[in-house]
């Protein structure tokens, strides 16, 4: 990946449909894709945050666009510490006796099923890597998640578990970049080859 890529958050943001750009053909989100990637080398993909797609959705990605083309693929908000709604898992990996208005936490699941989640997102995601269409996983941590050291291991992990898929790291609380706590970030990130995303 040498240079500078640009892109944006989703070819299928409602303000981009809303601002015209996309011909009037274009109505579905793969021909939003294709006419996207004739413009931009790389893109972030939100939807994977809500749900896991299955693999032959990355396919179709990859087809509908060139050659070279990256995608960021955005973690499973589970994998982030955020809130979800049950419905966000597979059928086949809902948890017992959870009623489908609920809302998890990841450690609110059963452990094998947490293994079971993961497995499946990073081998989609491998799909892209595969075919030289990964750009890199973005793991976007909510602003409660503060500095610490459970949080340090846990990305430090998550650059072990995303293996060989490159990792970026998007924090939102300012104790991350405070006096003492931003150098042992950075070096995490430096000695784990992982990117560090800013807020803008």
């Amino acid at each position: 990946m040498d240079g500078l890529r640009v892109g944006t958050c989703s070819w299928t943001d409602r303000s981009l449909i809303a601002s015209g750009w996309y011909p009037d053909n274009s109505r579905d989100a793969y021909s939003r894709l294709k006419h996207y990637a004739s413009f931009f080398d790389t893109v972030e993909v939100d939807s994977t945050f809500y749900a896991i797609p299955g693999e032959e959705v990355f396919y179709q990605w990859a087809a509908r666009t060139a050659p070279g083309f990256l995608f960021n693929i955005k973690a499973f908000g589970l994998f982030t510490f955020h809130t979800l709604s049950v419905t966000a898992l597979p059928r086949e990996l809902m948890p017992p006796g959870i009623s489908k208005g609920s809302r998890l936490r990841i450690w609110e699941i059963p452990k094998d099923t947490r293994i079971a989640l993961w497995e499946r997102f990073i081998s989609r995601v491998l799909v892209l890597h595969s075919m030289n269409r990964l750009g890199y996983l973005l793991f976007q941590f909510p602003p409660w998640v503060v500095f610490s050291e459970r949080h340090l291991n846990w990305f430090k992990r998550v650059a072990t578990l995303a293996s060989p898929a490159r990792v970026a790291i998007e924090i939102r609380h300012r104790s991350w970049l405070e006096e003492g706590n931003r150098e042992r970030f950075l070096d995490l990130l430096r000695d784990q080859n992982m990117a560090f995303t800013a807020v803008d």
